[in-house]
């Protein structure tokens, strides 16, 4: 269970609708925040103005920077073994 899900069961509210955001946030710069933003914005907007119900987890399409990093580290030693 999700720190945030287990928040919503304590508060009696299991079904709370919730974003899934990329962990760790505490090392994104304030740029990298606004990217994440952007992204969760217009999901917010679909949640709050939609007549269906929310799904109770959406993740956000987000990679974190030191994902990238760690992709493109990965992709690079690839392309170079296969020299």
């Amino acid at each position: 269970m999700t720190p945030g899900r287990l928040a919503a069961k304590n508060l009696q509210i299991d079904n709370l609708p919730l974003l899934i955001l990329p962990h760790p946030l505490n090392d994104l710069n304030p740029e990298e925040v606004r990217d994440m933003a952007r992204l969760a914005y217009p999901v917010v907007i679909q949640q709050l103005c939609s007549q269906e119900p929310p799904e109770v987890s959406t993740r956000i399409d987000y990679v974190h920077p030191a994902a990238r990093k760690k992709q493109a580290n990965a992709a690079s030693g690839k392309q170079e073994g296969a020299k």
